[in-house]
């Protein structure tokens, strides 16, 4: 930690202090104290690391629940003083002893709090969570930034996410979903954005970097950036490798998904292009999209005749009781509003509108214009993706 009580009570900050004698003096002449435990704490000054204080190994205290690196302590003083350059106020390590929680940063913005948490180390979703609803019960607005790269690996385009970075998620008007971090060895914020999942951990997203000294306070306050080419074929083509992988390693019998294809007379591989496209905000479930597209056909439009009308909320009534029989699975998304799963639903009926199987004659009520034909071959499944792609 950068920030340490002295013997009486007030906070001493080491935060960009580089006078190494001085640092020196002040450890053999000054005794310091954890703000959170009030025990003593040792002022650790070498010529590489960054100055800072540190418990005893015996020491007990919530302030040290995760083991603190360089790259947290450098990172936490970069954004640090990259606020105060902006003129704000500014406290660091600041304990908060009704919540009893420590944030990297609180700041106050125009009458507003903010809680900066520079995570660098993986954290539970509960814990996320947890920390998170503190904050909100003292009026704090928490701010997540994840420490390293938003993503796990990538490159032209495509990206893996784990699940800690799942968590991290935020949702956006300008740019979809989105996820920010900051890298303190070359002083960079770095952002994922218009994430679009091609599996549970495959996703395409723009990718963009901003020096920290480009940057203003909140870091999402930069112009909507387009969205990159999202070919349909590409996405046809992983789309059939998913549901090969799921006839070669699913349980017929035991898969409700497969189940209901077998049951309806359809086969996994010939599933018609309209079922298992790509949507606006899918990335809040889990599940793939040819499996939940296959449900709203299934549930909803199979029996019905053309020029007979549907709602949206009864789409809604027949994911959500998907979802309770495990048959949907979404994601938990501690900064993604749960009405963003309708958005989802809602964005999928308007292709169906798009593509002239459905048209909406008021908002929320739709009537069935075509029936969705399924494939009998797989040269009419290709037929039909290029005709779709041409479309």
């Amino acid at each position: 930690m950068l920030t340490a009580l002295t013997k009486e009570g007030k906070i001493y900050n080491v935060a960009g202090v580089k006078n190494i004698r001085y640092l020196q003096y002040l450890k053999m002449n000054r005794l310091f104290f954890c703000p959170v435990c009030r025990e003593r704490v040792i002022l650790k000054v070498g010529s590489y690391k960054i100055p800072h204080f540190a418990h005893q190994r015996s020491a007990s205290c919530l302030s040290v629940s995760e083991p603190e690196t360089l790259q947290h302590m450098q990172g936490k003083q970069d954004l640090f003083f990259w606020l105060i350059n902006q003129g704000y106020v500014v406290h660091l390590e600041k304990y908060l002893p009704k919540i009893k929680q420590r944030p990297d940063i609180l700041l106050s913005r125009n009458g507003k709090w903010f809680a900066i948490e520079y995570q660098c180390s993986s954290i539970s979703v509960k814990l996320l969570e947890e920390r998170s609803n503190g904050y909100r019960s003292q009026n704090i607005t928490p701010i997540w930034i994840i420490g390293g790269y938003p993503f796990q690996k990538g490159g032209n385009g495509f990206y893996w996410l784990n699940e800690f970075h799942w968590s991290f998620i935020q949702a956006t008007e300008k740019n979809g979903f989105i996820i920010n971090s900051y890298t303190p060895e070359n002083k960079c914020f770095h952002f994922l954005s218009n994430i679009s999942p091609i599996s549970s951990r495959k996703v395409q997203a723009n990718y963009q970097i901003k020096l920290l000294s480009k940057m203003i306070f909140p870091i999402h306050h930069f112009p909507k950036l387009e969205k990159i080419e999202r070919t349909d074929d590409y996405w046809f083509y992983n789309k059939r490798q998913w549901l090969n992988k799921k006839i070669m390693y699913g349980k017929a019998f035991q898969d409700p998904f497969l189940l209901s294809l077998y049951e309806s007379n359809c086969h996994p591989q010939l599933l018609p292009p309209i079922l298992g496209i790509r949507v606006d905000f899918m990335g809040i479930c889990q599940t793939h999209p040819a499996v939940w597209q296959f449900y709203i056909w299934l549930d909803c439009l199979r029996a019905l005749k053309i020029g007979e009308r549907f709602t949206f909320n009864q789409v809604l009534s027949a994911i959500k009781k998907r979802t309770s029989n495990n048959h949907i699975q979404f994601r938990i998304l501690p900064f993604v509003p749960n009405y963003y799963q309708n958005r989802m639903v809602y964005q999928y009926l308007l292709a169906l509108v798009e593509y002239s199987y459905l048209s909406e004659i008021r908002k929320g009520i739709f009537v069935l214009h075509k029936t969705i034909a399924f494939p009998k071959t797989m040269e009419e499944v290709f037929s039909m993706e290029k005709e779709f792609v041409r479309k």
